[in-house]
């Protein structure tokens, strides 16, 4: 509750020069997709630290944000 209460302050800020990225919201949307399929489902194995998945939706919500190329042309 303290994280979530503490990610919502900061999507709030508006810092000159400084960008803020939900990663929270995607990885919830995800896990609620999931849930719908299979009710036990989890991100994580130890309840805490989450796997390869939540790192590639961690990483995409933070390129999507930062505006990166969907492409690098190489």
């Amino acid at each position: 509750e303290v994280l979530r209460r503490y990610g919502q302050w900061l999507l709030r800020q508006k810092w000159e020069g400084v960008t803020v990225t939900d990663t929270h919201g995607p990885i919830l949307d995800h896990v609620g997709r999931m849930r719908s399929q299979d009710p036990a489902y989890r991100l994580s194995g130890d309840g805490v630290h989450m796997g390869s998945t939540g790192g590639w939706l961690m990483a995409q919500s933070l390129l999507l944000g930062l505006k990166a190329p969907r492409e690098s042309g190489l």
